[in-house]
């Protein structure tokens, strides 16, 4: 089995290039497919199969690999690309660790100090949420590769937990007031303001904002109203309503880049494009709505640690939405998440404000 014939990119196991570069090929299944034709045939005759692959095939086999019997149901392309990221980050570390010149078997080569190492060199790189999801994939990788008898021990339950608690997580709350702020400074850019306008009142995800075509834009003539269609993780669709101003802000920013503004159901156009025409990439458009945040140098930014992220104004219409009177399941729906404790953890300190025992005090003269 020849990896330079496969959809798998030939890479250098002394410099894996950029691993940027990489993923795109890598997120594309059609080589999947015939790794499952050769995986059926080679055990039809009691051979083998894994320990056929090169390392780079394993990594793509995995995260290819259908767990569901319905194909719907598998990782969507945005997760197998942050499972391409922190396995080829982790192939790259192994390769420089073990020092070998073959492209092959590189992962039977670990000890459990490797990974300790390892684990270690990820809490001094990164946030607590980051190494959570990181030791998740690679111990599921190599759980896979162990139960497949690639490896002689069980690395992976030399990995230590890293759940991620509750006062480990960046507070990201913002108010209303304070995204109102924001999105008024942009008043008179029209593409900013639209774009903020957006994410303030609907919540949705960077990503979600960049994928939205002109087709997914309706209007719903029997409620008089205008809903976006988008489609969030594992692929699943949601409608988030669009206020008649906010529309009318849409409407704006197709005018300013010079692009049709007639709903057109047949149209799959992005919905909102770069200066050139183009979609936004969520990389691109997280940072550029960042500095533009930066950029106002608002009073209230200067009590915030880090920089306030486009990802806040979720966590700001969950607020919103939970003093309008919505409760945890509606605005879990309204949001997409999978759990209900994703909405749990937007809303903790909120509703801990809310409960607050100190407010059966209100009544006492002090």
């Amino acid at each position: 089995m020849d990896i330079q014939q496969s959809v798998v990119p030939v890479v250098s196991v002394k410099n894996l290039v950029r691993i940027t570069d990489v993923i795109p090929r890598m997120v594309d299944e059609g080589y999947y497919h015939k790794l499952v034709e050769e995986r059926r045939e080679f055990e039809r005759k009691g051979l083998s199969f894994f320990n056929q692959l090169h390392d780079l095939e394993l990594i793509y086999y995995f995260v290819h690999d259908q767990q569901h019997i319905y194909a719907k149901h598998s990782r969507s392309d945005r997760t197998k690309r942050e499972y391409l990221r922190d396995l080829l980050y982790f192939y790259d570390w192994c390769i420089r660790k073990v020092e070998s010149t073959q492209s092959k078997n590189i992962f039977s080569k670990l000890s459990p100090v490797d990974i300790e190492v390892y684990q270690d060199e990820l809490i001094s790189r990164y946030s607590v949420a980051t190494v959570a999801r990181k030791v998740t994939v690679i111990k599921s990788f190599l759980k896979f590769l162990y139960k497949r008898q690639l490896l002689e021990t069980p690395l992976y339950m030399e990995m230590k937990r890293a759940t991620v608690r509750m006062k480990d997580r960046p507070n990201r709350d913002i108010e209303y007031e304070e995204m109102k702020q924001i999105v008024d400074y942009y008043k008179n850019h029209p593409i900013l303001h639209a774009l903020f306008s957006v994410l303030m009142t609907t919540g949705i995800r960077v990503e979600e904002l960049c994928n939205a075509r002109v087709c997914d834009l309706t209007y719903d003539r029997k409620r008089n109203e205008y809903w976006l269609r988008v489609i969030g993780k594992g692929n699943k669709e949601r409608d988030v309503l669009i206020f008649p101003p906010i529309f009318e802000r849409i409407v704006l920013f197709r005018k300013r880049r010079g692009l049709e503004t007639i709903l057109n159901a047949q149209d799959d156009s992005p919905l909102f494009t770069t200066n050139k025409g183009k979609k936004y990439s969520p990389k691109y458009l997280s940072r550029y709505l960042t500095e533009a945040i930066e950029r106002t140098k608002l009073p209230f930014l200067s009590r915030i640690q880090g920089k306030v992220t486009p990802h806040w104004f979720r966590h700001g219409v969950a607020i919103l939405l939970r003093e309008a009177g919505a409760d945890i399941r509606e605005i879990q729906l309204y949001l997409g998440h999978e759990s209900l404790r994703t909405t749990e953890i937007y809303l903790d300190r909120h509703i801990k404000k809310e409960k607050s025992a100190a407010r059966k005090l209100s009544d006492i003269s002090f």
